[in-house]
């Protein structure tokens, strides 16, 4: 079956749900990256970038190694990168305080010639040492912010540019007394926060970690504590969104090596819990080495909703990319090449938001059963259905009938779930343990369909209607040409009534179609004019009527109802208004029943539409001549 690379990664469930973290690559820098003289790293664009303070020179490392070649590297040990992609690289002679001629070096991996010297002295002289940089907010080389801490007592700054200059009026220095417990060689992060864009996170060694909130006079305030689960004491953190929800991957305990966690921070601890417990962890691999350095960087790079690569450099010993996935939902049963029930392959349904997913499957009759599972195997043998029978969502009992436009309740087990024959658009939400499963087509047949003498036919597709799917499980047929049986247009006593039903499916026999068929209970419902119809289902035999006519109709399969509200009568022509095929109300002029080519000229003569294959105009109030086929009706739109 399908197994994580190098190590067992932890998967704690959310709900029913669970996160993946797997390791794609991994180096060893002992010899190459001495973590005395290169003590931060960054990851970015699937790279980590390293500065020697002792050449000043960055080095890069990726799946092949450190590279040959280098970027420019300063003084200092601190490297960044702010939102738009720039490294950040500090100049400070280390481990002396910022200087007048101290600065940060800004540029792009890809074009590090295009190199930006930045620099304030006013900020940088009064917060003290700071060796470490954290993720700035914006693009530093043209409108950007990054915090800075400084030693024990001497503050947090701001450093921001405006169009790729420092900004003097802008910068500003925070005292250390303002609830900010300022402790030497902290980590300030400037994360993605739901489009907060004055809130940190604050990371201290030996501190409880916190989210802050800068306002306009310089001062910062405390708005959240958290505690991690088995959080070490190493410098390296970071914070990102996934799926609606904030994450931080942080390092655990023992320090100074190469264990990290990754919790969400979302919401409030339930009372009693005093930690935010790990939703993945990657284990302690090397052997516990005192690091001088004091770090076990780890950092984030979202890649979509559902994924984030996470970078790591423990100074001294390794460098490795990872990937962090939310949980993911595939249906089984289904598949368009080879075996429907193969535990290697599926059909992925897509993400939404939290833990909810959707799809829309089209069954045929002898496969209308669908499995839900969370992952897939890597062998299609015993193995490999014990690996995905063991992360499979359905109803109590297996191949139970899923009833339509409800919210099922599923449960974690193997059983598999009759959806019917049909299009479906299916929403499985692990939030709250629910299926809904809404057809997305809807056929009317009866006395509505175009056939010769209007006779009720099962395999008829006159009239069909397709589901929003922002809506799913509502249609609307607008117009609809509801007729009398076996009568000729004009010969409808007053009392006569047409009769149909919905179908979510056509077939050449009658048994597939009624079980497919949504009607009344009772054998006959009749529909009023512009009132609600409740109480309809899923029945093998019954029929609305209506009074023979043109229609506007909605139906609801969620609430079951069924709205008919009356258009003109239906082809019967109408002196100096409506004509037969022609319908005029409402801002529109409809064409009903089958047409070639429609032309619409206004009451000057000008034309609206010639030859049009369209059904629907849309026109001002007004006469209009309709020629349909050839045959020109006079028709008044009000």
């Amino acid at each position: 079956m399908k197994k994580l690379l190098l190590f067992a990664a932890a998967a704690v469930a959310f709900g029913a749900s669970a996160q993946t973290l797997t390791r794609t690559w991994k180096v060893e820098t002992a010899n190459a990256l001495p973590k005395g003289e290169c003590r931060q790293g960054v990851g970015l664009n699937g790279k980590i970038y390293v500065n020697n303070k002792a050449d000043q020179k960055v080095y890069v490392v990726d799946k092949d190694g450190v590279s040959a070649t280098t970027l420019p590297g300063g003084r200092n040990c601190g490297i960044g990168h702010d939102q738009a992609g720039n490294l950040i690289v500090s100049n400070a002679k280390f481990p002396n305080t910022w200087g007048v001629d101290s600065a940060f070096f800004v540029y792009k991996p890809q074009t590090p010639s295009e190199l930006t010297m930045l620099s304030y002295a006013q900020v940088l002289t009064a917060i003290g040492r700071c060796d470490f940089l954290g993720t700035a907010k914006g693009d530093l080389t043209g409108d950007g912010e990054l915090l800075l801490v400084g030693g024990v007592g001497t503050g947090i700054a701001k450093f921001i540019t405006v169009g790729g200059e420092t900004s003097a009026d802008d910068c500003f220095i925070a005292s250390a007394d303002n609830k900010i417990n300022v402790t030497n060689n902290v980590t300030v992060v400037r994360p993605f926060m739901d489009g907060d864009v004055e809130k940190y996170l604050y990371v201290t060694r030996n501190g409880a970690p916190a989210i802050i909130v800068a306002d306009d006079q310089g001062n910062f305030t405390t708005e959240k504590t958290m505690a991690w689960e088995n959080r070490g004491a190493c410098n390296g953190s970071d914070i990102f969104v996934l799926g609606g929800k904030k994450y931080v991957v942080y390092p655990t305990l023992p320090n100074y090596n190469d264990g990290f966690a990754i919790a969400c921070i979302d919401g409030e601890l339930a009372e009693g819990v005093k930690e935010y417990p790990a939703v993945a962890t990657k284990e302690v691999e090397l052997p516990t080495l005192n690091n001088g350095s004091q770090t076990n960087w780890v950092n984030a790079e979202v890649v979509s909703d559902t994924e984030a690569i996470i970078y790591q450099y423990v100074p001294g010993q390794m460098v490795a990319k990872y990937t962090f996935s939310l949980a993911k939902m595939y249906i089984l049963g289904q598949n368009e090449v080879g075996d429907a029930w193969n535990p290697t392959s599926g059909i992925a349904m897509t993400w939404e938001s939290g833990n909810v997913w959707s799809a829309t499957v089209t069954t045929a009759p002898g496969r209308e059963n669908l499995g839900f599972v969370s992952v897939l195997a890597e062998n299609n043998d015993e193995g490999g259905w014990t690996y995905v029978n063991g992360n499979r969502w359905g109803l109590e009992n297996d191949k139970q009938e899923g009833a339509l436009a409800e919210k099922l309740t599923v449960s974690k087990n193997s059983n598999s779930i009759n959806v019917g024959v049909g299009t479906f658009f299916i929403r499985m939400n692990l939030d709250d343990n629910t299926l809904y499963i809404a057809p997305t087509k809807l056929y009317v047949i009866g006395t509505s369909n175009k056939a010769e003498g209007h006779h009720w036919a099962p395999n008829d597709d006159s009239y069909m209607a397709e589901s929003d799917p922002e809506t799913p499980g509502v249609f609307t047929f607008d117009p609809i040409d509801l007729k009398v049986e076996n009568k000729a247009v004009g010969e409808e006593a007053e009392e006569d009534l047409a009769y149909f039903a919905f179908v979510t499916g056509i077939d050449a026999e009658w048994g597939p179609v009624n079980n497919s068929r949504w009607c009344p209970d009772n054998k006959d419902g009749e529909l009023t004019d512009n009132t609600d119809f409740t109480d309809f289902g899923k029945h093998y035999n019954g029929a609305f009527c209506i009074k023979n006519g043109a229609y506007k109709l909605t139906v609801d399969l969620n609430t079951k109802t069924v709205k008919a509200v009356y258009l003109t009568s239906s082809g019967v022509e109408q002196v100096g208004a409506e004509a037969a095929g022609v319908i005029a109300a409402d801002g529109r002029i409809r064409i009903v029943g089958d047409a070639a080519t429609v032309s619409v000229y206004n009451a000057a003569g000008q034309a609206v539409a010639i030859n049009s294959a369209e059904r629907t105009f849309a026109v001002a109030r007004g006469m209009y001549v309709v020629v349909v086929d050839g045959k020109a009706t006079k028709v008044i739109v009000r």
